[in-house]
């Protein structure tokens, strides 16, 4: 977003309603993330406790690890996951 854009948002009293909206969004990423990894098991192998990348690929056959360890980063960034 520009700086201009920004600030006739901040100035225009619409600022609360942008703010509700980033929320609402993070929400849904959060419930979206959430139903993957329950579909893909990725949950079931945190059962037990912490698992490693390389488990974790090994037990669900990762083909992408890139794409793999992006997503498990979004999950961080989401507060579902933590890093060991």
């Amino acid at each position: 977003m520009k700086l201009l854009t920004f600030i006739k948002l901040m100035t225009s009293g619409q600022s609360s309603l942008m703010l509700q909206l980033l929320k609402t969004s993070n929400e849904f990423y959060r419930a979206c993330f959430v139903s993957t990894a329950i579909s893909k098991g990725i949950y079931d192998n945190f059962i037990e406790g912490k698992a490693s990348f390389a488990h974790l690929c090994e037990k669900i056959d990762a083909s992408n690890r890139e794409g793999l360890k992006a997503w498990l980063e979004l999950g961080v960034s989401l507060g579902e996951l933590k890093h060991a």
